[in-house]
């Protein structure tokens, strides 16, 4: 098939350059023209005598990536152009190197453990869709800025069916499909290719010390008894979890919410002065949580708000049993600012995940836990949702289950929420019935113009001291402005898109880099430059060192004819470029030199 540099696909994909290619297929480097994002275009050759058993394979890892949403796996867009001279696939352009050439560089055990949790969440999640991956490798798993991605999903099978021998790195193949056994493929086929992946890496960084406990997991996981093994991948990412915590004190103990070896010394240094203060006392459990709960009210009021949280969990050890305790960290670990909500409240759950026994959580806390839960993507989040709603009775718990669960049937459980949202009397209690009709819309990706209208209204008859302090109402507006921006093919979609991202500019210190380079693209999309350039700096501002984000500042410059700002922005690539040397992968030096090349057409260089 001849090199398909310079064409566009369906007036949609311009092709920039190749980027890789194999016996059956070709990868191209390609830019979104009405976006300007850059993609990867698989292209499959059907007149290269494919293999019809090939290209159904190819075509079916294509199918199943477009129906995954996790970031463990590329995305896959799900228009599949099956044309009669090719099969064309636009994929995530995945950067970065494979772990097999990462552990020809150091690695710490911490990163070691970072990357195998990740590896976890991703297989989990595609275990709970009723698959499993059943060849990983550590040529299948791809490093990017301490991110992991596991591609070449061509070779999944669905749970229970029977596997053979696989060919390939036999290394890493679970030993009950070498004589032909008929077992069936099941969490055991991925959780020993997890443990082997573990011991590769431990083993190739020859540590002087490496941690038993670890290994211990790493053994259990690729048993040649595939019934010794953990029953889930679930299991393995909480022995990964338990492991952080007894081994690094300040992410693990210290809930992870920022705290410093500082902070510990000076919780060390109370501890000692307690010591002190009751040397000649028998310290009873009931003088120990009186003395966290006294400590904690200090630091509340000095403002110290991380180690008032670690004092009032503490309280809880000693006495699981006050919920006014459970409330309090509740309430500190409450988002109080815009600035990266998802994160914090990741973290408040956490803290309770990790801390505290469901059932001495009170229901009414059980279920705004459970709701928070709805944002993450991870399946140990659903989890926890659900062991948090167990035994729950009501109409808003029926509801978060349902959508934890991904049951029900969506057009009932709007129903039921405009119902309690016109019921309803007090605002904070109306806006969370709003965020969960939001997220519906979401999760169906549907977004009607008589619902959105209906939020926008009941938004504005609340009174501004209650939607100003109530965080759901920035969330509200994200989801919205994010989920109109999906479609920038629908004019009428585009122009209401605008409106909502307007309604968000008064929380803009809330919005994170992809946030500003989706609103970039709708802008640019629309041809408004000037409002597109400005969101591309903003993203530039919430990360300097991010290469990619100066690409659509550059070329949004270039197209609204601001030359100077993009040779100014090409200065300080190429300052990254010489700071970042060796560093860069292929398909970033790729977009660079797209980039250098526009710029060159446009007569600025």
């Amino acid at each position: 098939m001849n090199d398909l540099s310079g064409t566009v696909l369906d007036n949609h994909y311009k092709f920039m350059s190749i980027i890789g290619s194999g016996a059956t297929s070709t990868v191209y480097l390609a830019q979104d023209l009405n976006i300007g994002a850059v993609w990867a275009v698989k292209v499959i050759d059907k007149h290269n005598r494919i293999q019809k058993e090939d290209f159904e394979r190819q075509k079916a890892e294509a199918m199943l990536l477009s129906e995954l949403s996790h970031p463990v796996f590329p995305r896959v867009l799900p228009t599949i152009y099956d044309k009669e001279d090719a099969l064309y696939i636009v994929m995530d352009f995945v950067s970065g190197i494979t772990l097999t050439e990462r552990m020809k560089q150091p690695a710490s055990i911490t990163e070691i453990v970072e990357w195998l949790k990740q590896i976890c969440d991703g297989i989990e999640y595609l275990h709970s869709k009723g698959y499993v991956y059943a060849d990983l490798k550590p040529e299948n798993i791809i490093i990017s800025e301490n991110k992991v991605k596991i591609i070449d999903v061509g070779a999944c099978v669905k749970k229970d069916d029977v596997l053979s021998l696989r060919t390939g790195n036999k290394l890493f193949s679970p030993p009950e499909y070498k004589n032909g056994s008929p077992v069936p493929a099941g969490d055991y086929t991925d959780n020993y290719g997890i443990g082997m992946i573990g011991l590769f890496m431990v083993e190739i960084q020859q540590y002087e010390d490496i941690p038993e406990d670890l290994i211990t997991i790493l053994n259990k996981c690729s048993d040649d008894d595939y019934q010794k093994r953990y029953k889930n991948t679930k299991e393995i990412l909480e022995q990964l979890r338990k492991f952080e915590r007894r081994n690094d004190q300040n992410a693990g103990y210290r809930i992870r919410i920022g705290i410093f070896l500082i902070c510990a010394l000076l919780c060390v240094a109370s501890f000692i002065t307690g010591l002190i203060a009751y040397y000649n006392c028998s310290i009873t459990y009931k003088q120990d949580y009186e003395a966290y709960i006294n400590q904690a009210i200090k630091y509340e009021q000095s403002g110290d708000t991380e180690d008032a949280v670690e004092a009032y969990l503490n309280a809880i050890v000693k006495n699981p049993d006050n919920p006014d305790v459970y409330w309090k960290v509740f309430e500190l670990l409450q988002p109080k600012t815009s600035d990266n909500v998802d994160e914090k409240n990741r973290l408040l759950l956490d803290a309770f995940r990790e801390r505290t026994e469901v059932d001495k959580l009170s229901d009414t806390l059980r279920v705004d836990l459970a709701e928070l839960c709805i944002e993450q993507e991870s399946p140990v989040y659903i989890d926890y949702a659900s062991k948090l709603l167990k035994g729950l009775k009501g109409k808003r718990e029926k509801i978060i289950r349902e959508m934890i669960e991904g049951k029900g049937n969506n057009e009932q459980i709007i129903d039921e929420l405009n119902q309690m949202i016109e019921t309803t009397t007090d605002g904070h209690e109306k806006i969370s019935n709003l965020y969960l009709l939001t997220c519906v819309l979401s999760q169906q990706n549907e977004w009607k113009e008589d619902q959105i209208k209906k939020i926008e209204k009941e938004i504005e008859g609340l009174e501004n001291s209650v939607k100003e302090n109530d965080i759901k109402v920035l969330q509200i507006y994200k989801i919205i402005a994010l989920g109109l921006s999906q479609d920038l093919s629908n004019a009428e979609q585009r122009a209401e898109a605008v409106q909502w991202w307007e309604k968000l500019s008064a929380w803009q210190t809330g919005f994170s880099k992809e946030d500003f380079v989706c609103e970039g693209n709708l802008f640019v999309a629309i041809g408004d430059y000037d409002r597109a350039l400005d969101c591309f700096l903003n993203a530039i501002s919430k990360d300097q060192t991010d290469i990619v984000s100066y690409f659509y500042a550059i070329d949004t410059a270039l197209k609204g004819n601001k030359n100077d700002v993009a040779i100014q922005l090409w200065g300080s690539v190429q300052s990254l470029k010489n700071e970042q040397a060796g560093k860069l992968s292929a398909n970033v030096m790729n977009q660079l030199n797209a980039i250098e090349t526009q710029m060159k057409m446009s007569g600025v260089l």
